[in-house]
């Protein structure tokens, strides 16, 4: 598909975005949308604006750096929710940096000054008479909370402002998270009405019985230093640095021998819910492959 505009460059992004008081991805968003630029690594980022079944695809892919792929929920006018579109190409994102070895880390993040605000309530309303539409929906959901486990490479998540419903399962599932102080883990799904089983997997996985329980069940949202706590996070910042922070960590995993590193997560991902024994046994059989 040809080129039919371009994106700024990276330095005139910046000072672009700083004269105009907007952050570099949105000017980039901005840009790219009026260029109509397709997918392609052009400039500063690479822009997947496609159509796919009449829904607008909304994910930034930043080129990558130091062996980190950035991926950006780029939805801000609706708080970066995740229609089945969107949900597709970050799976097919993640995927793509998996089969590729020149990826030693990806990095996901929200523009705007929410991560994630779960599914997007107007396609469900939007579908709700089309059975095969609630079907497929539901099947690209669950494989994105698949998909976290399946890829070798480790998956680094920033979270400003708030994760709500899928978004925690995103930011929980994703290998490394860290919060901005002030954002939030939510899922509301009962107060809508919903069966919140799209996330409650990741939360089960996550957090003791009782607290698991109360997390679904009342719909209050968890803070940052409380996720910290409970383990769900691993660092949480100040407001607004999170995604600096995150990719801090993100070039440190993909500082590693890629091999080696790739291995640690398959054999974590792999043994994390043995017990004890097989996990141990698990591990000295893979050292003894690796030895081959």
């Amino acid at each position: 598909m040809p080129v039919s505009g371009s994106c700024p460059k990276g330095e005139s992004l910046k000072s672009t975005a700083s004269q105009m008081h907007e952050s570099p991805i949105e000017l980039a968003y901005l840009s790219c949308r009026r260029h109509a630029a397709p997918v392609h690594a052009i400039g500063a980022l690479a822009r997947l604006h496609l159509d796919t079944e009449g829904l607008e695809v909304d994910l930034t892919i930043l080129p990558d750096a130091d062996g980190v792929r950035t991926l950006i929920l780029n939805r801000p006018d609706r708080r970066n929710a995740l229609n089945a579109a969107l949900a597709q190409s970050l799976i097919d994102a993640l995927r793509q940096a998996n089969s590729d070895p020149q990826v030693g880390a990806v990095l996901i993040g929200g523009n705007g000054k929410l991560f994630c605000a779960g599914a997007d309530l107007a396609e469900i309303k939007a579908e709700a008479d089309d059975p095969q539409a609630k079907v497929r929906r539901s099947d690209v959901f669950l494989q994105l909370q698949l998909v976290f486990g399946e890829v070798d490479v480790p998956v680094v998540c920033a979270v400003e402002g708030a994760a709500i419903g899928l978004g925690v399962s995103i930011a929980i599932a994703s290998d490394f998270t860290v919060m901005g102080q002030s954002a939030r883990l939510a899922l509301p799904e009962i107060a809508h009405g919903m069966l919140p089983s799209g996330v409650m997997g990741h939360v089960q996985h996550r957090l003791g019985r009782k607290e698991a329980f109360e997390m679904l069940a009342l719909g209050q949202p968890m803070m940052a230093a409380q996720a910290l706590e409970k383990g769900l996070v691993n660092r949480v910042v100040p407001d607004g640095q999170a995604l600096d922070e995150a990719r801090a960590f993100a070039r440190t995993f993909a500082g590693h021998d890629r091999a080696t590193m790739r291995g640690t997560k398959r054999l974590f991902v792999d043994t994390v819910n043995m017990p004890l024994r097989e996990g141990l046994l698990a591990a000295r059989e893979s050292v003894r492959r690796r030895s081959l």
